[in-house]
């Protein structure tokens, strides 16, 4: 739990944090192309409690919109989305007894079923621009609180202080000194956030943003320039690779797949034992069918 949270204006604000805290750091080992086994360290974000990395970050953002006094007791959260972000607000609304209304595509009956079991009202629309401009108009009415607006300044601050933090305080604890952290790009508040964290550790470290064909968001962050070059990764493999974390027992989901063949391509880059960071966002849903084996063959996990 992030130091400065540790006292909430709301009372059950605690109990959510501690909840989603400390998630571990793992030691992945592999092989690569028949090579020696070597081992990357992954952030394993998705064992909070929705899945995915978005818990954090919503809750952090939450956190502030009560400080700020922007979001008061029973006030009705309204969301434009249909991922990961929806999902945590709507579980975090509940457990602090927010209304939330989700306003999402239209079609993916799985999501509106979890959703609704958080009790969150689920309008859906005929596409995202739709929801966004739905959600846009709620802006000024009382009692009603866009977690959205708060996104722009604090996203970034929120992997900083959370995931961030935690990487950092995990790698000191082990005598560690990462040579890389390499993470998708998505909007780029994960890669700037824990990477600005861990390079104030670390000063030599590099920090690269990856491109992941098919699931990159749309970046606001003009940081993600001035970070290390971009890397990009074969998508085709990436299943494969998420089927043999998942036969380990990690219920990681695509990007965590992602990302984890994007620390490997860099680590064979780099020294031969050199040490690359990732993180693991999203857990294990509908995995897609394996077109390519991959050239890496993981060879175990361990917790550090």
């Amino acid at each position: 739990m992030p130091e400065t949270y540790k006292q909430s204006p709301h009372p059950g604000m605690e109990k959510l944090w501690r909840l989603a805290a400390d998630t571990r750091l793992q030691v992945i080992g592999y092989r690569c192309l028949g090579g020696p086994e070597q081992q990357v360290l992954v952030k394993c974000e998705q064992y909070t409690p929705t899945g995915n990395s978005r818990y954090r970050l919503a809750l952090y953002i939450l956190q502030k919109a009560y400080e700020l006094g922007q979001l008061r007791p029973g006030d009705h959260l309204m969301v434009a989305g249909a991922g990961d972000s929806a999902l945590a607000y709507a579980a975090i609304a509940r457990a602090l007894a927010h209304p939330v209304r989700v306003f999402m595509p239209a079609g993916d009956r799985p999501l509106v079923a979890q959703l609704q079991s958080y009790g969150a009202e689920v309008v859906q629309e005929p596409d995202l621009l739709t929801c966004r401009e739905r959600v846009r108009l709620m802006q000024h009415h009382d009692g009603v609180f866009l977690p959205h607006l708060l996104n722009g300044p604090y996203a970034i601050a929120a992997y900083e202080h959370t995931a961030g933090r935690e990487i950092g305080h995990q790698l000191l604890l082990n005598r560690l000194h990462p040579d890389a952290f390499i993470a998708a790009a998505g909007t780029g508040a994960t890669v700037l956030g824990i990477g600005k964290y861990l390079s104030r550790l670390y000063p030599n470290m590099l920090v690269h943003p990856l491109h992941v064909p098919g699931v990159d968001g749309d970046s606001r962050y003009p940081e993600l320039s001035m970070l290390n070059k971009m890397r990009v990764i074969e998508p085709r493999a990436v299943p494969d690779l998420q089927q043999q974390l998942n036969d380990l027992g990690l219920n990681a989901g695509p990007i965590a797949a992602a990302n984890l063949l994007g620390a490997i391509e860099l680590q064979q880059q780099l020294a031969p034992r050199s040490l690359v960071v990732t993180v693991f966002p999203d857990s294990a849903g509908h995995s897609p069918p394996v077109e390519i084996r991959s050239a890496v063959c993981l060879t175990g996990c361990r917790i550090l």
